[in-house]
């Protein structure tokens, strides 16, 4: 009986057969996403086989705890092969979730890959691109598997979530499918990375819908070249490719669609990540006061926060001061406002650049700066996955003191009964310098600062007050995920109190007394036989992979389903 690996989320992924490379449907139709924003929806989808623990922490990892029971659709592998007609069935193992939730004009189109690491053949980037041309509006999706895997199937739970909200678009379903085949076939096959191909791709997308809307007629050759000569693409095959997909966009809905091209303009924005990875050149004081300054006093389009910002950066640089807890404000920020535009994503990426370049300029070695700054993302988002509510306890304190983990290192965590304890300090500069100590308290969901000379705890409120320290008020519109009361660190064993151990002690030598009194009553005593149990074996078993089973992450360790025994993930 055949058994595969499948994984369940919001945008299409890869299936690898014999080094080809299969796209998934991407789509989420325009009536059934209008649907849902007019009923203010929220959605969520969940593999099948998850237990209930896997079932928990997914939700967890998409943000989507607070999401009711009736807004949750739970994907076998027999609605798997009702969408994808790939030969699935009720043995079909699917893992992978998905989260939707509608978000107010201009926000675009975003797609989180919350475990990026198990979802390892297509980019959020890529995924952006192909929801637009399905005709998604103003969403945010989140994916999130329990297990490395490519992704195979990954839109089967929002299939099935917007079959109750209105009827799929077939036709453009294929566009998106094919428009992510030919990106990642052009990304795995040239020295073009997927951020620039997207960037193309977005480019010549935006041009076919401002040609349609005025109703100019349009040459798309002519549109593809253009735009294929200023990213000094000349490999004809590629711009073949290009063409291809620009033609059947062409025939889309969202193509003749007045708000598409400020969708792609709102949602095609890099993750800081990515464009931290593009910088490389550091510059001076004198470059960074003497060039163009950043200007975001337009309150129309951006939160007063950030022109404060940008006030504060050139200060600091005017004094020689470091940008260390402003780098860091602008996470709490962003934590804090999940509503931003595109627009404000993009001033994000603008002012950490501008912070980059000027504390890169002090670098002891070079590309000492970027190298911490992305192990400390690197390591948080991690966390996330392996610990999510360690994660989450680093949040609160985050929000509460204005150091973020992505801009400070959290060390030497420890536990005292339910209080969990983390010291934070800045590790990019020799001194390291402890900027304090905290404690989180499980059982209240209290904060306290750690005061050393004082050997006592300060209690802290509220979330961190950008008025008192820049002038502009920020709403918080943090949604946090639930903490357990009973988690405990890794490795951490509660204590028993001295009055516990000291009555299992009574009861234990009262029982070995017992024992002892009735062995003796007997004139003999003969020990019952063991019986010989056999090892536990898996419930089910996994044969040889079939050739449209999906292909897991290489090298990694195989996916387990504490309920159901080993599996092992397919491709």
């Amino acid at each position: 009986m055949n058994k595969k690996i499948i994984t369940t989320g919001l945008i299409a992924s890869l299936l690898a057969v014999g080094g080809a490379s299969q796209v998934l449907d991407a789509t989420l139709s325009i009536q059934a996403v209008q649907t849902q924003q007019q009923q203010g929806m929220q959605l969520v989808s969940l593999g099948a086989s998850l237990t209930q623990q896997q079932a928990q922490q997914t939700l967890q990892l998409l943000g989507a705890g607070h999401v009711p029971q009736n807004a949750i659709t739970y994907i076998d592998g027999n609605m798997v092969n009702r969408y994808l007609n790939d030969g699935s069935n009720a043995n079909t193992t699917v893992l992978s979730s998905a989260y939707i939730s509608e978000m107010p004009a201009g926000y675009g189109v975003r797609v989180n890959v919350v475990t990026p690491q198990n979802i390892t053949l297509v980019s959020s980037t890529t995924y952006q691109n192909a929801a637009i041309t399905a005709g998604i509006s103003n969403a945010q999706l989140n994916i999130a598997t329990v297990s490395p895997v490519t992704g195979e199937g990954a839109l089967v739970g929002i299939y099935a979530l917007l079959e109750d909200q209105g009827a799929l678009n077939p036709a453009d379903a294929q566009v998106a499918q094919r428009e992510i085949q030919v990106i990642n076939n052009i990304t795995e096959t040239t020295e073009i990375n997927n951020t620039q191909i997207n960037q193309v791709v977005a480019n010549i997308k935006t041009n076919i819908v401002n040609n349609n809307v005025q109703n100019v007629d349009i040459d798309i050759n002519q549109i593809v070249n253009q735009i294929a000569l200023e990213y000094n693409i000349t490999d004809q095959t590629i711009i073949d490719q290009l063409i291809i997909i620009a033609e059947e966009f062409n025939s889309t809905e969202a193509a003749t669609e007045e708000g598409t091209a400020e969708q792609i303009e709102n949602s095609i924005v890099l993750t800081w990540p990515e464009a931290l990875g593009e910088l490389s050149a550091p510059k001076t004081k004198e470059e960074i006061l003497d060039g163009e300054r950043l200007d975001y006093s337009d309150q129309e389009t951006y939160n007063p926060i950030f022109q404060k910002f940008a006030d504060a950066f050139y200060s600091a640089v005017e004094t020689d001061q470091s940008i260390d807890e402003l780098y860091s404000h602008t996470f709490v920020f962003e934590r804090i406002t999940p509503t931003l535009t595109g627009d404000e994503k993009n001033a994000l990426n603008a002012l950490r650049s501008a912070m980059y370049e000027y504390k890169a300029n002090g670098d002891m070695s070079e590309g000492q700066t970027k190298s911490y700054w992305t192990t400390l993302i690197q390591e948080f988002e991690t966390l996330k996955t392996t610990d999510p509510e360690l994660a989450e306890i680093y949040n609160q304190i985050a929000l509460v003191t204005g150091y973020a983990p992505e801009a400070y290192a959290f060390t030497n965590l420890a536990q005292d009964g339910t209080q969990v304890s983390v010291t934070i300090q800045d590790n990019s500069i020799p001194e390291q310098p402890v900027l304090g100590t905290y404690v989180y308290d499980v059982a209240t969901g209290e904060i306290f600062a750690q005061d050393t000379a004082a050997d006592s705890l300060v209690p802290l409120a509220g979330v961190f007050d950008f008025n008192a320290r820049y002038g502009a008020t920020v709403e918080n519109q943090y949604q946090g995920t639930p903490i357990s009361s009973e988690y405990t660190i890794p490795g951490y064993e509660p204590e028993e109190s001295s009055e516990e151990t000291s009555s299992e002690d009574e009861e234990s030598e009262s029982d070995e007394t017992s024992v002892e009194e009735e062995i003796s009553s007997e004139e003999s005593f003969e020990e019952p036989p063991v019986e010989s149990t056999p090892p536990e074996q898996p419930i089910e078993s996994v044969p040889e992979v079939p050739e449209e089973s999906e292909v897991p992450a290489p090298e990694e360790p195989e996916a387990t389903t504490p309920e159901e025994g080993a599996t092992d993930p397919a491709e």
